[in-house]
């Protein structure tokens, strides 16, 4: 062994006893490690002379007996790139879960300045999303505003249309009441009417019967020579008025019609919001730094970035969803207060129709009302001078009674005479001045002294039994009809 070690050792060496030896090669080893050490600026590309291997050996890596007495080289320092991109990655993935928002793609990213454009692309991408979900909570906003005026009008025009159509129930109530009313007083009318036709057949049926009692007896006394023809009691009619020229008015102005006005409502415009609301993102700050190269502290600083803009943008896309779905709350509120006035609208509609359909047939019925009324007056005006012919016949024929019971008698004095002239004169003037014997018949009577208490008597029995009872309340009854009637008590 000593002479194998003085063999390969630079410089010979004198042979020591074992343990001698071996603490004298471990000294040597250590002071040539350290000259070799002192000497070298860089120990991974020196080489030194080792005592066991030889002369030039490159350090440490080929050198058994001095690799196990130094420390290892420092290791290489490790890439960020493949850490950074899964962190970029994962920061992706959950701004993909936002719902509502499209974000571009990060694609594939060899080196780090790859990976921080596709992140400063991802974090305008996250900008711009954001500032379009607060646009659109605007909108939605704005919507909801829209819809919740537009709701109001519909309710309080709802509340217009369901009064409306109240007072137009209660009208057309009111008018179909009316309608029945004027049935009924149609119906009593003809009634009356048939009555008082009726009434009125009956009365000549009563003269004709009592001019049958009054006329022969007249035609005996003319036989007798008492009287004298009925033709020579009949007045001769006056002669008719002079028809002059004469000159009608001037013909009906006619004017324009009345213009028509209609009202047009102005539509008022709310005012305008003042644009769109601008994003509250602050500008992003230059990732790069200072105008250096891109290191990992760049990309780590624009990924907390991210992580902060991805947040708003979770908040502005929560507050796009909650305001798109209070829109839509607010749209189908409109859309029901729509339906419900479009609903009223038919029931006002239809109301509408059906009052002016009512109100035709009412108008349409009151004008039969009224021609029958006037039917009834005219009958009134009628019968009224047949019910007085009746009781002046019923005067004449007790008259030509007595008288001829009494002529027959007694002989034909120059007062039965008289009255049987009188009579004839009556009878015969009634036939052709029906009108003018009735006037002056009371007048007669007072000047001969007479009294009308008879007559009125059998009259007012007449009312009832021809069915005239209207007499008593009838407004329209001419001033010479008045001696006739029974005064009330």
């Amino acid at each position: 062994m000593g002479s194998e070690f003085n063999r390969l050792s630079p410089c010979p060496l004198p042979s020591l006893s074992g343990a001698c030896s071996r603490r004298f090669r471990r000294v040597l080893v250590v002071l040539g490690v350290l000259t070799a050490v002192v000497c070298a600026d860089d120990t991974r590309t020196i080489s030194i002379d080792c005592v066991f291997c030889g002369p030039g050996q490159p350090y440490p890596h080929h050198c058994p007996h001095l690799r196990n007495q130094l420390p290892p080289p420092p290791p290489p320092p490790p890439n960020p790139l493949p850490n950074l991109v899964s962190q970029a990655l994962q920061m992706h993935g959950r701004l993909r879960t936002i719902q509502g928002v499209s974000l571009p793609d990060l694609g594939s990213a060899d080196s780090i300045e790859q990976l921080w454009a596709a992140l400063a692309e991802l974090f305008d991408g996250v900008q711009q999303e954001t500032d379009r979900c607060r646009r659109e909570v605007a909108d939605f906003e704005r919507g909801v505003d829209s819809a919740q005026r537009e709701s109001d009008r519909l309710v309080t025009r709802a509340a217009e249309l369901g009064a409306q159509i109240e007072q137009l129930k209660q009208q057309i109530t009111a008018n179909e009441a009316a309608y029945r009313q004027e049935q009924q007083d149609m119906t009593a009318t003809r009634q009356e009417l048939d009555r008082l036709r009726q009434g009125q057949a009956d009365l000549h049926e009563a003269i004709r019967q009592m001019r049958n009692q009054v006329f022969p007896r007249l035609q005996e006394a003319l036989r007798r020579g008492w009287i004298r023809p009925p033709s020579s009691y009949r007045d001769v009619p006056a002669p008719l008025p002079v028809v002059t020229t004469s000159t009608y008015g001037a013909g009906l102005s006619s004017g324009p019609g009345p213009a028509l006005a209609g009202d047009v409502a102005s539509a008022k415009v709310g005012p305008a919001y003042a644009g769109d609301v601008a994003s509250a993102l602050p500008a992003g700050p230059d990732r790069r730094g200072a105008g250096g190269p891109i290191t990992e502290t760049s990309v780590q600083r624009q990924l907390a970035e991210l992580e902060v803009a991805g947040d708003r943008l979770r908040e502005a896309a929560a507050q796009r969803a909650q305001a798109y779905r209070t829109l839509q709350s607010a749209n189908v509120n409109r859309d029901l207060r729509a339906m419900d006035v479009h609903l009223l609208q038919y029931q006002h509609g239809k109301s509408v129709a059906t009052l002016a359909t009512g109100k035709r047939e009412l108008d349409r019925l009151q004008l039969k009302a009224a021609q029958l009324a006037a039917r009834l007056d005219e009958e009134r005006q009628k019968v009224i001078p047949v019910w007085i012919e009746w009781g002046v016949f019923r005067v004449l024929a007790k008259e030509i009674e007595e008288v001829t019971t009494e002529a027959t008698g007694r002989g034909v004095s120059q007062i039965l005479a008289n009255r049987y002239r009188r009579i004839a004169a009556t009878a015969a003037q009634l036939g052709s001045d029906t009108l003018g014997v009735l006037q002056r018949f009371p007048q007669a009577m007072a000047d001969r002294g007479e009294s009308l208490d008879d007559l009125q008597r059998d009259l007012d029995e007449a009312k009832l039994k021809f069915g005239l009872n209207f007499i008593s309340a009838y407004t329209g009854i001419p001033s010479w009809v008045l001696p006739y009637l029974k005064k009330e008590n």
